[in-house]
């Protein structure tokens, strides 16, 4: 299999419209220098000397890179400059948009529209910047697979059924607009009308709620973009337990002392037994009494009907040739090539699909048609065809056992 290889930084440009005058860079990477002037002035260029030929240009790869350019509310124009492991060019576009809408998220559609000059200066307060930097961080570290396919990842718990009559209890105390919570980071649960936003706004929100580090209760006005693109809420982000956080989208009541002083135990304490063994081992790992076959090296369960997906570590697994992430990649890049449920006017939608390589395999079955749940395995190269489908039935098997599905 192909060995894990640095992934390049990732950097992003902001500039106004009417000029390409410089608003902010942004980057990520070891000790990485943020984009120069003299290559944000050249990248500029080259859009308007498309546009004067009557061109636009949207997406351009090299061998090792992918830049992306795009103008919103013909105010910013946004340059992304990434590792060509973005891949497919609809991917690159999805996560400007989503970078763009990680703004907006911060300091509302109205502050986006300003003019130029007012825009220098909104630009200067780094805070607006806090759940950008999550999500250009994941596209660095190739832990983010949601832009394409619209998916939050999600740690799969098998309490999840605790842990959702906790956070519908914790809803209604704060009478909020909607609720989730949040194990080592990745969302856990969330309430009916947490699943009812937007993909995008459930997207930028755990961005938010992962920005939001450090001890002590959080509080941050928002605007999710596609539900309150002017009219702020207020996120709220509490530490229940270590690696476990609650955040809710409140209005201006009740207050974070009187959440803290007279809510936050009394409901989370019918749950910590749950809320403990959820904290036991990783969020994204399988526990040891999850059976799985030594030939798989990764699961990925994709939930389009929820809108969630999860990367399952197999600890049984003794190869130390490829991370977890990587392997994650690999079947999240082959996932998103089959277009499943892209085109409702398709009639034909595969059920069960694989593709094999020298270096590995993968498989891809659909385990229930209603809530247009997949499963997809990384295997060992060395698998034959006519046992594939055999080791993914035991996976899912084990995991239907164990609550998990």
């Amino acid at each position: 299999m192909e060995r894990t290889k640095d992934i390049g930084p990732a950097y992003l440009a902001g500039l106004t419209a009417d000029g390409g005058v410089p608003l902010f860079t942004r980057v990520v990477g070891h000790d990485v220098p943020p984009l120069g002037f003299a290559s944000i002035g050249s990248l500029y260029g080259i859009s308007v000397f498309l546009e004067g030929q009557g061109a636009k240009i949207r997406v351009s790869s090299t061998t090792s890179s992918t830049v992306v350019w795009k103008t919103f509310y013909d105010r910013i124009i946004l340059i992304l400059v990434c590792d060509c492991h973005v891949g497919h060019e609809n991917l690159a576009e999805d996560f400007l948009d989503l970078l763009f809408f990680s703004l907006q998220l911060i300091m509302g559609e109205s502050e986006l529209k300003v003019a130029s000059s007012k825009l220098m200066i909104a630009f200067r307060e780094q805070e607006n910047f806090q759940a950008l930097d999550v999500l250009l961080g994941s596209l660095r570290y190739g832990t983010y697979i949601g832009p394409r396919l619209g998916l939050v990842q999600m740690a799969l718990k098998s309490e999840k059924l605790e842990l959702q009559r906790g956070l519908h209890e914790f809803c209604n105390a704060l009478n909020a607009h909607c609720a989730a919570l949040f194990i080592h980071g990745y969302f856990a649960a969330g309430t009916s009308s947490w699943d009812s936003l937007s993909h995008v706004d459930r997207i930028l929100l755990c961005a938010a709620v992962q920005s939001q580090s450090g001890s002590g209760p959080h509080e941050l006005p928002v605007y999710p973009p596609h539900d309150s693109p002017d009219v702020p809420f207020r996120l709220l982000v509490f530490d229940i337990l270590p690696g476990v956080q609650a955040m809710a989208l409140c209005g201006a009541e009740p207050t974070k002392e009187y959440i803290v002083e007279n809510i936050l135990a009394p409901v989370w304490s019918q749950v910590q037994g749950s809320l403990k063994s959820s904290c036991e081992i990783g969020p994204l790992e399988l526990p040891r009494t999850v059976h799985a076959l030594e030939q798989v090296q990764c699961i990925v369960l994709f939930c389009r009907g929820l809108g969630v997906c999860s990367t399952l570590s197999v600890q049984n697994n003794q190869s130390n040739e490829t991370s977890q992430s990587h392997r994650a990649q690999i079947l999240c890049s082959w996932y998103s090539s089959l277009d499943l449920d892209k085109d409702s006017k398709q009639h034909f939608q595969p059920k069960e699909s694989y593709i094999v390589k020298d270096d590995y395999c993968a498989y891809m079955m659909r385990i229930d048609h209603e809530l247009k749940l997949d499963l997809v395995a990384l295997l060992d190269s060395n698998v034959p065809r006519y046992a594939m489908r055999g080791i993914i039935k035991v996976t899912e098997q084990s995991l239907r056992r164990h609550n998990f599905i």
